[in-house]
């Protein structure tokens, strides 16, 4: 490999929207990066905070701010970034998050590979207002090394904040006008991206989750609605070469196990047996949720722990 390959340019998508409060810790995460040759391109997406002086003040020649006039969706905004990437890899992270400062340098020699277009970490999770049994807890990514497209739309695990991918996979397969989703465009990009290749886990804490009170993903039921519909659309662009109804009883079976748990929160001991029971796939998590059904609520903050994640 030349140098340029041995070190090659990460461009950081940031997308803002009235992030002053948070930003600079995630820029300051950036500028921390043991691996130095990144640019950051930070989309403010219609902010009328102090965003903008935030970005400004830092003074660094890689960071490239764009500001828009007119709020668009998340996903939207993040192809709208994507056009100004120069790199051959891009890395995301939003304006509440960091990154330990071995993130990129961790992640770049994944794709040596050539069979691998994407790659993710584990990560922390910090709660906002913390609950003292899970202030910082970690979620991890897949066990194996490489995983592929159906073994993500079964269980779900990458963050957003540790994705990494090619730059030439996103313009070959992410569409320039995406899906209108609140909550799920992370999952969409990597199931595009993931016609091109493989996912490259990296068994490491590298970044950190904040979480809010109002963190769209919380919102299970718009959670599961947007899962419905993109499960409709993708019978437009499924690969040839992967079987519609795997796919489709892999991925109904990951959003049994979104209502499960959910149910199990409530406490609604029924609900949790007949949703797990929906569970075709992923037998480890059903255990646990058949288990939690059966058992006092006391014990079940432990089991929530086993396998939620954000």
């Amino acid at each position: 490999m030349t140098d340029s390959q041995d070190s090659p340019l990460v461009s950081v998508i940031m997308n803002a929207h009235n992030s002053e409060e948070f930003l600079a810790e995630a820029l300051a995460s950036v500028l921390a990066q043991s691996y130095t040759n990144w640019e950051v391109i930070l989309w403010d997406n219609a902010s009328t905070d102090g965003s903008r002086a935030v970005a400004e003040s830092l003074e660094d020649g890689r960071i490239h701010y764009f500001q828009v006039p007119g709020k668009v969706s998340l996903y939207q905004s993040r192809v709208n970034a994507l056009a100004r990437a120069s790199g051959p890899l891009i890395a995301f992270l939003d304006c509440d998050d960091t990154w330990h400062p071995d993130k990129l340098s961790r992640q770049v020699p994944e794709f040596s590979d050539p069979s691998v277009v994407a790659s993710c970490t584990h990560y922390h999770v910090f709660y906002s207002q913390p609950d003292p049994a899970q202030a910082m807890r970690v979620t991890r990514t897949y066990r194996p090394s490489h995983v592929e497209l159906i073994d993500v739309l079964s269980d779900y695990r990458v963050g957003m904040l540790t994705l990494m991918i090619r730059r030439d996979a996103c313009k070959r397969f992410l569409p320039e006008t995406p899906p209108d989703f609140s909550i799920i465009e992370d999952l969409d990009i990597v199931a595009r991206v993931l016609q091109g290749g493989s996912l490259a886990a990296v068994s490491e804490a590298l970044a950190t989750y904040r979480m809010h009170d109002n963190n769209f993903s919380r919102d299970v039921g718009l959670l599961v609605e947007e899962r419905d519909a993109w499960l409709e659309a993708f019978n437009e662009w499924c690969p040839p070469d992967i079987s519609r109804e795997r796919v489709r009883r892999a991925f109904q079976s990951a959003t049994y196990q979104i209502l499960a748990r959910q149910s199990l929160i409530e406490g609604s001991r029924s609900k949790t047996l007949r949703n797990a029971r929906q569970m075709i796939m992923g037998i480890d998590k059903v255990k646990y949720l058949v288990v939690g059904a059966l058992t006092p609520r006391g014990v079940w903050p432990a089991l929530l722990a086993r396998f939620s994640a954000p």
